[in-house]
């Protein structure tokens, strides 16, 4: 049994946001001026948008810009990552932690674009969300930030079950509860809960909704083409390890080699313009 720890309340700029989501076409004056509410909320997402990883040849100066240049679901999308992101802000984090999530965000995103596999949105928030429950872990126990820097390294299964064994508790069930309490989509909650058991889940998600196994697909191969996540992570595989460990993703999502190499190519450029 997990042990119940604190979780932030959800934010009332969150609640507002999702209450604007619920209609099937959003005004964009309304966005907006929910935008210009929080300043830190507006300048986040101003540096995001103008980030090397949308390639824009223009600056993006404005929200209304923004807004037309992105769309208003990428919008939101982004909005929703940044709001949970700025409410679990925490100096105890490394540098790059954040940086890695975007990066393995925007990579879901866009091979759920490229192979239509699933909503880019959602593929989107669960790559920008896989670790949210870290910060929830930071903030409940003063000696996780130690043990964070310490077993960085470790792979998905093994963390689990070391957090477990000292904390009572596991960063990808508070992830869990957190996107769950915060009343987001259920299949990211369930996503971030069984990353520690990613293989298992595609190969038999038994009760599971279809898109909980694709996202974690997606998920497995973002972090293992983004540089920025195997920098944070410290992933030193080498190139048939990282092959090995991908074969049940890729099988599932039904994307060759040929198409992995693309990628990794396509993601490059990101880094060439940081």
């Amino acid at each position: 049994m997990s042990k119940s720890l604190i979780i932030p309340p959800r934010p009332d700029l969150l609640i507002e946001l999702q209450q604007l989501m619920m209609n099937s076409e959003p005004d964009i004056d309304d966005l907006a001026q929910l935008i210009k509410k929080d300043v830190a909320l507006y300048s986040i997402l101003l540096s995001v948008v103008n980030s090397p990883l949308y390639r824009r040849n223009h600056q993006i100066s404005s929200i209304e810009q923004a807004i037309v240049t992105l769309g208003v679901a990428r919008v939101l999308t982004l909005l929703q990552s940044i709001i949970v992101r700025s409410s679990l802000e925490s100096n105890d984090l490394l540098e790059g932690f954040w940086n890695s999530a975007i990066e393995v965000a925007h990579i879901c995103s866009m091979i759920a674009e490229q192979f239509i596999i699933i909503d880019t949105e959602i593929a989107y928030s669960v790559g920008m969300l896989h670790s949210a429950g870290i910060p929830i872990m930071m903030q409940n126990f003063p000696e996780y930030r130690a043990f964070h820097q310490q077993h960085i390294g470790l792979p998905a299964k093994e963390l689990c079950y070391l957090e477990r064994e000292l904390f009572a508790s596991d960063h990808y069930q508070q992830g869990y509860d957190l996107t769950k309490y915060w009343n987001l989509d259920k299949n990211i909650s369930l996503s971030l809960r069984y990353q520690p058991i990613t293989e298992a889940v595609i190969k038999d998600p038994k009760h599971l909704p279809l898109e909980v196994p694709t996202l974690l697909a997606l998920l497995k191969i973002s972090k293992a083409i983004s540089p920025e996540y195997s920098r944070y992570w410290e992933q030193i595989d080498n190139e048939q390890t990282i092959m090995q460990s991908l074969q049940t993703p890729l099988k599932f999502l039904q994307i060759n080699q040929d198409d992995l190499y693309d990628l990794r190519e396509q993601v490059q450029p990101y880094q060439q313009a940081s």
